[in-house]
């Protein structure tokens, strides 16, 4: 499974905005009856992003990256499932909560993020597109 990218919003979205906007997705997440492990922030100083981590009724946890920027090339996060970038810090809610509701059904490929093999096709895809 290649990760998927949600980039929406105009303007400039704050560190508490993408907090926020993880919490909400932490709550949707819940309702739906998966497990909020952890919401966590970056390790790169001035980076909004926050990390989730969820957990679904087959024990698998999904990582989900909220932020107000892409992500760089050279992160050493593990590649997340969803990459979730919304620039005003407000849109693109409901679109991942689709995403949410397709993990919670058991109807998203689910793939280790912690796999340097995917990372590396990460990196390979994304050259490629420059």
């Amino acid at each position: 499974m290649t990760m998927l990218r949600i980039v929406t919003g105009a303007g400039c979205a704050t560190a508490q905005d993408i907090l926020a906007l993880a919490m909400r997705l932490g709550t949707a997440a819940r309702e739906l009856g998966l497990k909020v492990v952890s919401i966590k922030a970056s390790h790169s100083r001035g980076s909004a992003s926050r990390y989730v981590t969820l957990r679904d009724a087959g024990q698998r946890d999904w990582l989900i990256r909220v932020s107000n920027h892409r992500l760089p090339v050279n992160n050493t996060h593990p590649l997340p499932h969803l990459d979730f970038v919304s620039l005003d810090g407000a849109a693109g809610l409901n679109e991942a909560t689709v995403f949410l509701h397709r993990v919670a059904m058991g109807r998203a490929e689910w793939t280790d993020a912690n796999d340097p093999a995917r990372r590396a096709q990460y990196r390979r895809n994304r050259k490629a597109r420059k």
